[in-house]
C-alpha cells in the first residue's frame, strides 16, 4: 500500500512574509491600494486633532483600503472588519499592518460622508484621465439594502406612541408580579435545596425589567426629538428608532428595513458614475434625483459640457 506525507492544515504556522508582495500587480486589491496612495485625503484629516497631544491615529489612507476592499467582499460589519485586519493577509497588507478595533473602524465610516464624496469625485477625474467614461450611455440599477435597524422599531408616530404605552403597562404588570413572587418566598419555608434556584430566578427577572426599562427610554427619547416622517406623495410613512433615514422596502423575500442602493454605469466600461443609498420604499420617486447627481459628477469630470438629461 502507498505511503503519503502526514498533512494537517489545521495548525497555526508562524510565516515570513512580506506584506506588499500579497498584492499582486493589476488586481483589485493592488488597484484599491495604488488609487488611494494617488487620493488627496485632506478632508479625511479635518476630524483629527492630535497634533500636540493625544495619541497617535491610525491614517485614513490604511483604514480606507482596509474598509473599501472588506466591503467589495460582502464583509460590512465593523467587527467582521476588524477580525479580517487581523487574520486576512491581504486586508492585513492593505491595512499596512495595523488592526484597528471596531470602534475605531465604525467611527471612521460615520464621520466622514462628505469626505468619502469628496473620494468618489477625485476617483471618477482619475477615470475620465483614462479616457475610461465616454458619457456616451448610462444603464440604471438598484437593489435593496438591508440597514442596522429591526422592523421591530418602525411606525408611524402613534403606533410608536401605542408602543410606549403597552411597554409601560408591561412593565407594570411585571414589577407587580415579581413583588407578588417575593412576598410568597418569604413566607414560605425554603429548603436550602432550592434557594439557589430562586436566587436564579430573582436575577432572571431582574435583567427582563432592566431590558424593559431600556426599551421604554430608547422609545422616549425618539418620540421626545422626531416629527412624523413624510414619503414622496405627502402622506406620512413609518419611521425608524434606530435609523430613521431608512425605510420599509420590499425586497425578493418580503420586507425589510433599508436602503434603495441605486448606482449608474458609464455603458463603455461600467464605472459607476452616481451611486446613493436612498431610504425610499419605490425606486420611481428617485429617477430626478438620481439624474441630478449624474448631471452634476458629469460636468464636474467634463467628459461632455453639459448632459440634456430628461427632467
Amino acid at each position: 500500500m502507498a505511503r503519503f506525507k502526514y498533512t494537517d492544515n489545521s495548525q497555526s504556522q508562524f510565516i515570513q512574509i512580506n506584506l506588499q508582495e500579497q498584492l499582486t500587480l493589476g488586481s483589485f486589491e493592488w488597484t484599491i491600494d495604488y488609487l488611494i496612495d494617488k487620493m488627496d485625503l485632506s478632508l479625511f484629516e479635518l476630524n483629527y486633532h492630535n497634533d500636540e497631544r493625544g495619541a497617535a491615529a491610525y491614517p485614513p489612507k490604511a483604514l480606507l483600503k482596509a474598509i473599501l476592499y472588506c466591503y467589495s467582499r460582502g464583509i460590512l460589519s465593523s467587527r467582521r472588519i476588524e477580525k479580517a485586519c487581523k487574520n486576512n493577509v491581504i486586508v492585513k497588507a492593505l491595512a499596512e499592518d495595523t488592526e484597528p478595533d471596531h470602534d475605531t473602524i465604525a467611527t471612521f465610516v460615520s464621520t466622514n460622508s462628505e469626505a468619502v464624496k469628496d473620494l468618489f469625485a477625485q476617483v471618477l477625474l482619475k477615470c475620465s484621465e483614462l479616457k475610461l467614461i465616454t458619457g456616451e450611455m448610462f444603464a440604471i440599477d438598484g437593489c435593496k439594502l438591508p440597514s442596522n435597524a429591526s422592523k421591530e422599531w418602525s411606525g408611524k408616530i402613534s403606533d410608536l406612541k401605542k408602543k410606549k404605552t403597552d411597554l409601560e403597562k408591561l412593565l407594570l404588570r411585571i414589577l407587580h408580579q415579581h413583588k407578588e413572587l417575593d412576598c410568597n418566598a418569604k413566607a414560605k419555608e425554603i429548603q436550602a435545596p432550592f434557594r439557589k434556584t430562586i436566587g436564579e430566578d430573582k436575577e432572571r427577572r431582574k435583567r427582563h425589567v432592566k431590558r424593559i426599562k431600556a426599551k421604554l427610554k430608547k422609545i422616549e427619547k425618539f418620540l421626545s426629538t422626531s416629527e412624523p416622517k413624510l414619503g414622496p406623495s405627502g402622506q406620512e410613512v413609518q419611521s425608524n428608532i434606530t435609523d430613521n433615514e431608512s425605510a420599509r422596502i420590499k425586497g425578493p423575500h418580503g420586507y425589510i428595513q433599508g436602503y434603495n442602493g441605486i448606482a449608474i454605469a458609464d455603458a463603455s466600461n461600467q464605472v459607476i458614475v452616481a451611486a446613493e443609498a436612498i431610504g425610499s420604499g419605490a425606486e420611481s420617486g428617485c429617477l430626478s434625483e438620481m439624474l441630478d447627481s449624474l448631471e452634476a459628477n458629469m460636468q464636474m469630470i467634463t467628459v461632455v459640457p453639459t448632459l440634456n438629461l430628461p427632467k
